[in-house]
């Protein structure tokens, strides 16, 4: 699965995380994600995104934090569109319990956010990120030029 996104830098990630502490909680055993503002699925290579120019560093704002039964959020209001937001708003999943059954693309249905008192600043910047299942790895030709780990895909952001 490839997706464009705004890959958060690590204080951002920090930060999006402590948000989520401080309202709600981190539950034992949950996957702390809290890495990336989905633009849309695919590489946008149609354009349809153009203020989103793959490499560029930009700031977004947090202005609510919301939850559904597995999931954990924080809600942006973006500098530009995303993709379509009829089914849910521009977001960043921060905890997922896949334990009870719970996937990152949960956070699209999460309908009950707590505005923030004032919105938060947090920066990331524009990448093309390719996701790949454990289950179904790639053929081995492809394995070495995926994208494994947000984290060493943005060293200089760590």
């Amino acid at each position: 699965m490839t997706y464009k996104a705004v890959i958060l830098d690590r204080a951002s990630h920090d930060v999006v995380v402590d948000i989520v502490k401080t309202e709600f909680g981190i539950t034992e055993g949950v996957e702390v994600i809290g890495h990336h503002m989905t633009i849309t699925m695919g590489t946008d290579s149609k354009g349809k995104f153009p203020g989103y120019v793959t490499g560029e560093q930009l700031q977004l704002q947090v202005v609510a934090v919301g939850r559904n039964e597995t999931n954990t959020a924080v809600k942006i209001n973006p500098p530009f569109p995303t993709k379509n937001c009829k089914k849910s708003c521009a977001h960043i999943t921060v905890t997922v319990d896949r334990e009870a059954g719970g996937k990152p693309a949960h956070s699209n249905k999460i309908t009950e956010w707590k505005e923030l008192d004032k919105p938060v600043v947090i920066k990331g910047r524009v990448d093309v990120m390719i996701s790949i299942s454990a289950q179904q790895p790639p053929p081995k030709q492809q394995r070495t030029c995926m994208l494994l780990d947000w984290r060493e895909a943005n060293p200089r952001m760590w």
